[in-house]
């Protein structure tokens, strides 16, 4: 019983609801000005992205059921050569086993734009009874459909003191 009751936890990180909402932040022409004061007046021939920066919120230690938001700012810069045609974030939550087990994907430059900065924030909260232990979160950012930058972050999913005691044995095997 307590086995099936640990699987059905960890099934339902696969049915968790990641939700996302992206803006862009600086327009094109404000984050390549940028780029070519920084690098003697020129834009690169290919895109690059000029940051990318990730946190959590509330805090790396979490219990199950409370919200969690990984907001993430990029920049990216256009080439002179090839041209930003889609700049998406991939979500990847990958249990204490190191199994993924939720993905979420959002396209940042949905409104045709191209270079420039985006915020982007997922939504999520781990169900009850899923296993404690440091789950990483894994943001991707894709140009152009390859990776660009990859930020790995680790949550200390916690027991709270409203789940029961059989439910804690449970989820602690």
């Amino acid at each position: 019983g307590k086995g099936a009751a640990v699987g059905a936890a960890a099934g339902a990180l696969g049915c968790m609801a990641i939700n996302a909402l992206s803006r862009q932040t600086k327009p094109a022409t404000q984050v390549e000005e940028t780029y070519k004061q920084n690098n003697k007046g020129a834009l690169p021939a290919e895109p690059v992205v000029n940051a990318y920066n990730v946190a959590i919120q509330p805090s790396p230690t979490i219990t199950a059921g409370q919200p969690v938001a990984i907001t993430s700012n990029s920049e990216v810069v256009a080439g002179t050569v090839t041209p930003v045609s889609e700049i998406r974030e991939e979500l990847a939550l990958i249990d204490p086993t190191g199994k993924e087990q939720a993905k979420k994907s959002k396209v940042l430059t949905e409104n045709g734009a191209g270079s420039g900065g985006y915020e982007n924030k997922f939504n999520f909260k781990l169900p009850q009874g899923v296993p404690q232990g440091a789950y990483t979160i894994r943001s991707t950012l894709y140009v152009n459909g390859t990776p660009a930058k990859v930020n790995d972050a680790k949550v200390q999913l916690v027991f709270n003191d409203r789940q029961t005691p059989d439910l804690r044995m449970a989820a602690a095997r």
